[in-house]
């Protein structure tokens, strides 16, 4: 059975329409202490969606909240306190990072420096860990609260290049105004989940098919050329 399958069977979230009223609930119930850091407030609503998604009976996923390693931003930016965000890696079955997910607290939205820095912030960790990714594409999902923008490390925003790194001095106010556009709670962010978890579950599934394939040609042909193993791909 494949990867694929055993997604399917792990978890109701692909034969699911709509997010749980338990989505909701954990999400709303986090809101109660409004003084809560983003650590705090963020971290277990999101650890428990993406383990919905990826599926809460199966090993074939790892979600992993994650301490950063990385200073991200200058010393004297109090927003490098991890408290300030919750970081979390999607790792597959040979704890391969497969998505990375970076949260910061919705006040971030309305200002353009903070934008940068949560910009930032998920593209450094995109280019730390694209080497590791067995997948075409490191999926990226950035959240201000439940403010989702998908992203990876090929295609992004880039601010103009006069624009000082550490004081943002002379950023325009508009930049990436609107670019956190789709709430995840809603049923846009519903599709926009499934069809991302998705891509990263059929990828990992095709690999292992690969894998299994290329070990069974080994055992009956001896060793064969990567040439040879997508002509016994395609029969």
């Amino acid at each position: 059975m494949s990867i694929y399958s055993l997604f399917f069977l792990s978890t109701p979230f692909p034969a699911d329409t709509t997010w749980p009223d338990g989505v909701h609930s954990i999400f709303c119930t986090q809101h109660v202490d409004k003084y809560a850091t983003a650590n705090r407030r963020y971290s277990g609503p999101y650890t428990k969606l993406l383990t919905y998604c990826f599926g809460a009976n199966s090993f074939e996923f790892t979600i992993a909240p994650e301490t950063p390693f990385l200073d991200v931003f200058g010393s004297d930016n109090c927003y490098q306190d991890p408290k300030f965000y919750v970081f979390i890696i999607v790792y597959d079955h040979l704890h391969h990072p497969v998505m990375i997910v970076n949260i910061q607290d919705y006040g971030w939205v309305d200002r353009a420096s903070l934008r940068v820095d949560a910009d930032k912030q998920i593209r450094l960790w995109l280019e730390i860990m694209i080497s590791d990714c067995p997948l075409p594409r490191l999926l990226g999902l950035s959240f201000l609260a439940t403010s989702l923008r998908e992203c990876d490390a090929e295609s992004w925003d880039r601010k103009p290049e006069f624009i000082d790194d550490r004081t943002h001095r002379g950023l325009p106010g508009e930049f990436l105004e609107g670019a956190w556009d789709i709430d995840i709670l809603s049923q846009e962010g519903f599709d926009k989940m499934k069809e991302i978890v998705g891509e990263s579950a059929k990828g990992v599934a095709a690999l292992k098919v690969s894998k299994d394939i290329l070990t069974l040609c080994t055992i009956s042909y001896g060793n064969i050329s990567a040439t040879e193993m997508i002509d016994f791909q395609r029969r």
